[in-house]
């Protein structure tokens, strides 16, 4: 660690920085004050708790000359969290000495951790001493460690794989069948910096992160995103799931950042800090050179999310909407579990507004039909359809093209054929598209609309 914690005559905890630290300490900061400040349990300790993430989670984007201000709003959270749980001075003394306990056993437990597994070699970068290159050692001398024959052999053993479900007559939940657990699904690239993907991550092609990214802190607490996990591979809670965090083609991720709840799969190459390879392997997670298409079939699930694209597409508008001086008005209409919406132009309105009309929303998914090219999202709040996210579906089955710009989109974002530009803001959602590159903060709020 690079945090020196000591007491003054208060007996606050306080912390000065003497290195350049990177986020993902801070986040190892939080959690562990968290598990020892929350023993005396409390509503007050939850709260305090979800605010400390809040802190980190707003100053995500950061550099040396802010470290010592974000350390600082990080300590103060610590300190309320200690005061507004216990009053005895011996006893916050005690919870202090844990918290440094705590850090320093975190610290041991890293170094005694082996640097090589049996089949994968570390090699150093040259350029970046903190980099580090995971290469397949049979890969390394030539030989290819799987062969396209494999794909069918390996794809029965895998028991995360969801066949999309055959159409009833009746409505879907998991209507993407695998993609369905993933927060960001792309069948090109994808290249982001300086934010988080909080679920999983599939690429086909490569993977490009850099910038103190995150990956998959949230895969464990969708929607409401309270506390980020940290789970073993061998957690119960990870029964028939996916144990990759990131899926791709290669990866490169650089410049600090941290990887949770899984491992990684990738085809061809990876490239990680080295901090991040120790700790998926002290999670007992694993980094897996595989031909991914045994895990998710992207050729498949392409061909999938496009024909559902398409039919949604053709759905009937069965909602009232208008224009009132640039808000799009929309009246639900009772009786009906699928509301549909057309849009031509998004670009020619600054907010939308939903009118329930006593439809049980609860039961009730609202597809947004975007039907051609080019389409942008900038410079507009829909803050307010934030409480119907989880089933919202923005449907774009044509564009080749997506931009989103200071924008936070509610809900699902389906685009299989675009390449999505995304500067600031966030998706409340997740998102599926050709290939993805920004700064866009993905969250995860999963799909749960019956289409």
């Amino acid at each position: 660690m690079y945090i020196i914690f000591y007491l003054n005559d208060c007996g606050y905890l306080k912390t000065k920085i003497i290195k350049k630290i990177i986020y993902i300490q801070f986040w190892v900061v939080l959690t562990k004050t968290a598990t020892v400040v929350k023993k005396p349990k409390s509503a007050k300790s939850d709260t305090a708790i979800s605010d400390a993430v809040k802190v980190a989670d707003k100053n995500e984007n950061i550099d040396n000359q802010k470290n010592e201000k974000l350390a600082d709003e990080i300590v103060e959270v610590i300190d309320e969290m200690i005061e507004s749980n216990v009053k005895d001075e011996e006893a916050k003394k005690e919870i202090i000495d844990d918290i440094i306990d705590a850090l320093e056993k975190s610290d041991n437990e890293e170094e005694k951790e082996e640097a090589d597994d049996s089949d994968i070699k570390i090699v150093e970068d040259k350029d970046n001493d903190d980099d580090v290159e995971v290469v397949d050692a049979e890969t390394e001398s030539g030989t290819d460690s799987f062969s396209e024959d494999e794909t069918e052999s390996e794809a029965a053993e895998i028991e995360t794989e969801k066949d999309t479900p055959t159409p009833t007559g009746e409505c879907s939940t998991e209507v993407f069948g695998v993609v369905q657990q993933f927060n960001g699904f792309f069948f090109g690239d994808f290249t982001g910096f300086s934010s988080d993907v909080q679920g999983r991550l599939a690429a086909k092609g490569t993977v490009n992160i850099s910038g103190g990214y995150q990956n998959g802190a949230f895969t464990y607490d969708p929607v409401s995103h309270s506390r980020q996990t940290y789970l073993d591979c061998t957690d119960g809670k990870m029964k028939g799931d996916i144990k990759y965090s990131i899926i791709a083609g290669s990866l490169n991720f650089r410049d600090g950042g941290e990887i949770l709840n899984g491992g990684v799969a990738y085809q061809k190459s990876v490239q990680m800090p080295g901090y991040i390879n120790e700790a998926i392997k002290r999670h007992k997670c694993s980094i897996d050179k595989k031909n991914i298409n045994s895990i998710v079939d992207f050729d498949k699930e392409k061909k999938n999310v496009s024909g559902i694209s398409e039919r949604l597409s053709q759905l009937k508008v069965n909602t009232k909407s208008r224009n009132e001086w640039g808000r799009l008005v929309i009246d639900l209409v009772p009786g009906k579990k699928v509301q549909v919406v057309k849009i031509d132009n998004l670009s020619q309105f600054w907010g939308i507004q939903i009118n329930e009309n006593g439809v049980n929303m609860k039961d009730t998914t609202i597809v947004f039909n975007l039907n051609y090219d080019n389409v942008t999202f900038m410079n507009f709040d829909i803050s307010n359809l934030n409480k119907y996210a989880t089933n919202i579906l923005w449907n774009i089955p044509k564009a080749r093209k997506v931009h989103i710009e200071n924008f936070r989109i509610q809900g699902s974002l389906l685009a299989p054929n675009a390449d999505i530009q995304g500067t600031n803001g966030n998706i409340q959602g997740q998102m599926i598209g050709n290939s993805f590159k920004g700064n866009l903060q993905i969250d995860w709020v999963p799909f749960y609309g019956c289409i």
